[in-house]
């Protein structure tokens, strides 16, 4: 079975006001979802990076910390092949001209309608 395993990471400098997060998006091959779920963990804490000054962020030097597994969503799909849907995100925006802003990547407020983790 296949699995899209949304990755949550934090970047972290010092003097921090904001906390900017990475939500990275892998694809799992496991037999069941404690299996997805196991690798996934294993796969974030793999791609962190502890050492300050491995990135930077607003020229300071930063470091990305796994914060842990946001949804892990079974691909319902038995072939993996060119336009099926591997994984879906639920939003919701208070006024609908917010639409295009968000297509126009212009900041708006969302709401993100579902759980944080489902199998």
């Amino acid at each position: 079975m296949w699995y899209c395993a949304h990755l949550l990471y934090v970047v972290e400098f010092e003097g921090q006001e904001k906390f900017p997060l990475w939500e990275n998006i892998h694809l799992i091959e496991a037999e069941n979802s404690e299996e997805a779920s196991a690798k996934s963990l294993a796969l974030g804490k793999k791609h962190e990076d502890l050492e300050w000054g491995s990135s930077h962020c607003d020229d300071k030097p930063a470091r990305m910390v796994f914060c842990g597994v946001r949804k892990l969503i079974e691909v319902m799909e038995d072939k993996l092949e060119s336009g099926i849907e591997l994984t879906y995100v639920e939003l919701e925006v208070s006024k609908r001209e917010q639409i295009q802003d968000l297509l126009e990547q212009k900041a708006v407020t969302l709401i993100f309608d579902e759980p944080c983790t489902s199998d």
